[in-house]
């Protein structure tokens, strides 16, 4: 680990690129704003952390917020905890987490899209591969649910960030509902490739879920009456099984049906969603 060296103020003109990894995505304008209008009061009251650059410029690390109102409280020079060049990384990542979750909790998306590029770019690919990368700050099961907004439609995402459904129950069920439609025997998949199993994974969202779903959000379901209309969406899988499987329970291919099961299947699939509305 490398050695920190003093707080010490630093010109803000320096401060020349967010940090790599910053995994907050929203910024209160407000907060910024009342933030700068304090500064200009009373000056700057807390460092915020850089990494130095090659170039006696700055990396922020931490402190983004901070740092817009000092920028627009129009200061020349902040406070900052200054790591030295090359310090390592991942260290500098999880002082950036530990930060952020310290004065406002990240948001589950923020925490997805952070999850999912160090999966990417770290080759951490387990849940608790992450847990021991972040040291405890997330929980096994914490990161799980995070990791599973990775197959829901950004609308719902985007409405439980900000507040529209916040419900943790109704949204766990639809991930069960999705799952059980994907993945259970009566309509399994395996026998499809990726670009059909995606393309029906987002029909089954769209013509299954969200109606539902759009239902609940905008005539304010309660809980329990919400988690009793989703469980209800597979109602109609035992005819979709006739239509798919053989008697001995091979799956049967789109490509394998026949134009007359392909209208039947497409009859089955329109009635349902009728009935969705």
């Amino acid at each position: 680990m490398s050695e920190l060296t003093n707080i010490k103020n630093i010109e803000v003109a320096k401060i020349v690129k967010s940090f790599d990894y910053q995994a907050r995505r929203s910024f209160d304008e407000v907060l910024i704003r009342n933030l700068a209008n304090s500064m200009e009061k009373n000056g700057f009251l807390q460092n915020i952390i850089v990494v130095a650059n090659m170039d006696d410029t700055y990396m922020l690390v931490a402190g983004e917020t901070r740092y817009k109102a000092a920028t627009e409280a129009g200061l020349e020079a902040i406070p900052a905890l200054v790591y030295p060049y090359g310090t390592d990384m991942d260290m500098l990542i999880k002082i950036s987490v530990q930060e952020n979750s310290n004065r406002s909790a990240l948001t589950a998306y923020e925490q997805f899209l952070l999850f999912n590029r160090l999966m990417e770019e770290k080759k951490v690919f387990l849940p608790a591969q992450l847990e021991k990368y972040f040291e405890g700050a997330f929980s096994l099961s914490q990161i799980r649910k995070v990791l599973s907004y990775g197959s829901m439609p950004k609308e719902i995402i985007d409405d439980a960030e900000k507040g529209k459904m916040q419900s943790v129950h109704v949204i766990d069920q639809m991930r069960t509902t999705f799952r059980r439609i994907v993945k259970n025997k009566k309509i399994s998949m395996n026998k499809v490739n990726f670009k059909e199993r995606v393309a029906l994974s987002i029909d089954i969202w769209d013509k299954y879920i969200l109606p539902v779903y759009r239902k609940i959000r905008d005539e304010n379901i309660g809980k329990t009456e919400a988690i009793l209309m989703l469980k209800k969406i597979g109602g109609k899988q035992k005819e979709i099984k006739s239509i798919l499987w053989t008697k001995n329970e091979a799956r049967i291919s789109m490509k394998e049906l026949s134009q007359e099961k392909k209208e039947e299947l497409k009859a089955v699939l329109s009635d349902f969603f009728a009935n969705m509305e």
